[in-house]
């Protein structure tokens, strides 16, 4: 009767492949623990359990050689630190996918949303907002985020850094892991831009931040009444669904107060098709005073 398992079966029960287990024992990480009468080295159950905390360790990435220091001074105190070492990993990682998970389920509400939507009868409404965070940038970035291929950048916003610089500095201080705090994509336009029928002139453009996420790299888009309509396909064709919202706001006594934000709910990340593009434009107001 054997005294173990043999390479081969340990292999197959603890699915790691041959060639690998004799890796493992040719640099000291783990040796089969019992030797036959035959000369052959045989794994035993415990050695088993080993193998599966080495697979557990790659998977939260720690490399092998710190999996041999670690097995080499194995202690009751060093192993508990280890198990706390593991919790932060794990907790880490729980929260980095609970945020991947959050993204994940606002693109597809966002798609859900916009299937539902019937845009030729859709009817301009008043939307009440809290303040809202931005990363914006301005420049010759904007011509890329804003998705229209030809318009000029409002001179106020034709300073400063590029998206991806703007992007990159954020990034480094939410932490690259929060990359899913990133929402959807806006335009912001200037509201003498829209009044004088220049649709196509973006004074910003950037992201949404999401979730519990902060900068103080963020601009603030201010909270209130917003007059909003959906617009279906390319952003070159805009006109009808602007001219539409600003009789919206002069049949119903309005004013604008502010710039206005075009957020991108199904974008050109998204489908390269025009028609499936969905924008939502939201001009902020109030009513006029006497």
């Amino acid at each position: 009767m054997k005294p173990g398992f043999t390479v081969g079966e340990t292999a197959r029960i603890c699915s790691i492949p041959a060639d690998t287990l004799r890796y493992y024992d040719k640099i000291g990480l783990i040796h089969p623990s019992v030797m036959g009468e035959n000369g052959y080295r045989y794994y035993k159950y415990e050695d088993f359990l080993f193998l599966n905390m080495i697979k557990y360790l790659k998977k939260l990435g720690m490399p092998l050689a710190d999996m041999k220091k670690l097995f080499d001074r194995r202690c009751k105190e060093a192993t508990r630190q280890n198990f706390f070492l593991q919790l932060d990993q794990i907790n880490q990682q729980i929260e980095e996918l609970q945020g991947i998970r959050l993204q994940l389920l606002r693109n597809i509400h966002y798609f859900d949303l916009t299937d539902n939507l019937d845009l030729e009868k859709q009817e301009p409404e008043i939307r009440e907002y809290p303040d809202r965070l931005a990363i914006l940038s301005h420049g010759e970035s904007v011509k890329r985020k804003s998705r229209i291929k030809e318009q000029n950048v409002s001179a106020d916003f034709s300073k400063g850094k590029s998206y991806d610089m703007l992007l990159s500095d954020v990034l480094e201080e939410l932490g690259q892991e929060n990359f899913w705090s990133m929402g959807p994509s806006i335009c912001v336009k200037a509201k003498g831009d829209i009044l004088s029928g220049r649709f196509d002139r973006p004074r910003a453009a950037g992201n949404m931040l999401v979730g519990e996420s902060q900068s103080n790299k963020a601009k603030k888009v201010p909270g209130g009444s917003y007059a909003c309509l959906y617009h279906g396909g390319s952003l070159e064709h805009m006109g009808a669904s602007y001219e539409r919202l600003l009789d919206f706001i002069n049949d119903n006594d309005m004013e604008i107060t502010g710039d206005i934000c075009e957020i991108f709910l199904v974008d050109t990340i998204d489908t390269k098709i025009d028609e499936e593009l969905v924008t939502h434009i939201q001009i902020p107001v109030r009513r006029r005073t006497l």
